[in-house]
C-alpha cells in the first residue's frame, strides 16, 4: 500500500539536514500528493482497473523519488538532488491532476450520455 506519510519531516531527517529550506516544500508537496491520491482512489471506486492503471504511472514516479532519496546521504551535491526530488513530487502532482481531469471527463460524458 502506498503511504506518502514517509516523506514527512520527521521521517526525512536527511532532507532537513541537507537543506532545511527545502524541507517545508517537500512536506507541502507530499501532503498534496496524499490528498490527491485519496481523491483519485475515491473517484475510481467503481472502476478498480482504471485506478490500477493510474497507480502504475504514479508508482513509477514514486520509485524514482525513493531512489533519489536513498542517494541523498552519499551525494556530494545534495541541493541539486533535493531539487530533483522536488521536481519529481511536482510531476506526481501534475500527473494526479491530469488523471483527476480524465476521470471527471469520463464521469461527465457518462452522465450526459447514459447507456
Amino acid at each position: 500500500m502506498y503511504m506518502n506519510h514517509e516523506y514527512g519531516v520527521a521521517h526525512q531527517p536527511e532532507v532537513v539536514a541537507a537543506s532545511p529550506m527545502y524541507a517545508k516544500e517537500v512536506v507541502h508537496y507530499t501532503e498534496l500528493i496524499d490528498v490527491k491520491r485519496a481523491e483519485l482512489k475515491k473517484m475510481t471506486q467503481d472502476d478498480p482497473e482504471l485506478y490500477a492503471e493510474f497507480a502504475t504511472d504514479l508508482d513509477r514516479l514514486e520509485k524514482s523519488y525513493q531512489s533519489l532519496k536513498s542517494d541523498l546521504p552519499k551525494n556530494p551535491n545534495q541541493e541539486v538532488l533535493i531539487q530533483a526530488m522536488i521536481q519529481n513530487l511536482q510531476l506526481q502532482i501534475n500527473l494526479l491532476n491530469e488523471q483527476l481531469r480524465v476521470i471527471q471527463r469520463i464521469k461527465q460524458q457518462t452522465h450526459e450520455n447514459p447507456v
